[in-house]
């Protein structure tokens, strides 16, 4: 059975990086998040971090809490006509990795976790178009975050992983981690 290993967690939790190093292994990693923005980008609505969390929040309640994944679909299935497992980065609702399994493939939920205060940190020197540019909108983002019902897909995920300051150890851990899921659901 095809895998999809989907990565979640709160902005600055290290989903970016954790993508960065499995394409360095050669894995196929796509990102939600790119699919969202993609489609503002199509539709003509500016970037920021206002107007991508309001429109995520609002697509998800006006055409399903899958409206991201479908977003990828096509992607996905031309991605797994040749590989077996492939990562998706940025899953936010249940309904997201719901419509995933109603199409048939095996879904893993891993859940990368750091400190607020971390994230936060994180945030302020990546500065994408969408990232707060201070404390109240960093708040304001994590709010949207938890509407999405992320909070639900982070507690109910399969496996964990905590991403702590240094970028070197977590990627290394992280490819430990994976190695250890692909290995733990073949069986």
């Amino acid at each position: 059975m095809k895998t999809i290993i989907c990565f979640t967690g709160m902005p600055g939790s290290g989903k970016s990086i954790a993508a960065e190093a499995l394409k360095k292994k050669g894995y196929i990693v796509l990102s939600i998040g790119d699919a969202v923005r993609n489609e503002m980008r199509r539709q003509g609505i500016p970037i920021n971090i206002k107007t991508l969390d309001t429109f995520s929040v609002e697509a998800r309640q006006n055409l399903g809490k899958d409206y991201a994944i479908r977003l990828l679909e096509s992607e996905i299935d031309e991605a797994l006509k040749t590989k077996d497992t492939l990562f998706v980065d940025g899953i936010r609702t249940m309904g997201e990795i719901d419509r995933l399994k109603s199409r048939g493939y095996k879904v893993v939920a891993l859940a990368l976790i750091s400190d607020k205060k971390t994230r936060f940190e994180r945030l302020m020197k990546r500065q994408r178009e969408s990232d707060p540019k201070d404390l109240e909108d960093f708040l304001w983002r994590e709010k949207k975050q938890l509407e999405m019902g992320i909070a639900e897909v982070i507690a109910t995920t399969d496996y964990f992983l905590e991403n702590g300051n240094s970028v070197s150890k977590f990627q290394n851990s992280l490819l430990k981690k994976v190695k250890f899921i692909i290995n733990s659901e073949k069986s």
